[in-house]
């Protein structure tokens, strides 16, 4: 499969060339599914110094209008960035204990999806398989990325992340990142932390000023969601996450 991606002259690194051939391969290695737009960028800065044309097709967004990660990020569903921020920080903190060396190039290391605003309001569930490019030191470091819309083929409620093929640093514990996946919204958070407190409906109801009836739906539509799971079963998965406490 051809990428094609947009150069951003100002932002490449140096060698631009270098890494870009890399990221090309990088990106070979990659399974696509679906419409997908790929991307390429710098660790430390978080400078995009490429972005495919594809993505207008995806999300119906300009790729010259982003220069930078944090304004992608800025589109990720308010529900889903928090988990998303504390499963990338677990990742950069195994990443800065791992050795360089044994990041293999060109190679696949962990896959997410997450849910991103479309141009026209809508969120599209994205899959982000994401791979990183070792340069000489710890600071030159790149990454690319195959950006898919599995919008018809993933309706789970979890956040998924998870390290696939060989390349997962050595001395990363993956295992907890599992557990940053509940899908859960702000104010579904506040009323399970008002329930760990030990707080009945009427008086969770009482300090958000809701109705019992309000509060009593939000403990619905969450075990609607997690069948299998008791309100104290998620409530306890929630502590784990560092979520509520």
């Amino acid at each position: 499969m051809k990428h094609t991606l947009v150069l951003h002259p100002e932002l490449a690194p140096t060698p631009a060339d270098h890494a870009w051939s890399l990221a090309r391969q990088g990106l070979a290695h990659l399974r696509p599914f679906g419409s997908q737009f790929s991307l390429a960028y710098h660790t430390a800065s978080q400078a995009l110094f490429g972005l495919s044309p594809s993505m207008g097709r995806v999300l119906e967004l300009s790729p010259e209008n982003f220069t930078h990660l944090d304004e992608l990020l800025a589109r990720v569903h308010p529900n889903d960035l928090p988990f998303f921020q504390k499963a990338w920080q677990k990742t950069e903190q195994g990443l800065c204990a791992a050795q360089l060396a044994d990041l293999i190039p060109c190679e696949p290391l962990f896959q997410f999806d997450i849910r991103m605003q479309h141009r026209r309001g809508y969120y599209l569930r994205l899959l982000w398989q994401l791979g990183l490019l070792p340069g000489s030191t710890a600071q030159d470091v790149f990454a690319f990325a195959l950006v898919s819309d599995i919008s018809l083929l993933q309706s789970s409620p979890y956040l998924h992340w998870h390290f696939v093929g060989p390349a997962a640093p050595h001395g990363l514990d993956a295992e907890p990142l599992s557990s940053f996946g509940l899908r859960v919204s702000n104010r579904e958070l506040e009323v399970l932390q008002l329930l760990a407190n030990g707080r009945d409906n009427e008086q969770i109801a009482k300090t958000l000023h809701i109705s019992r009836l309000t509060v009593s739906q939000h403990r619905k539509n969450v075990l609607a969601r997690y069948p299998t799971m008791s309100i104290y079963q998620l409530i306890k998965e929630l502590v784990q996450a560092g979520l509520i406490s």
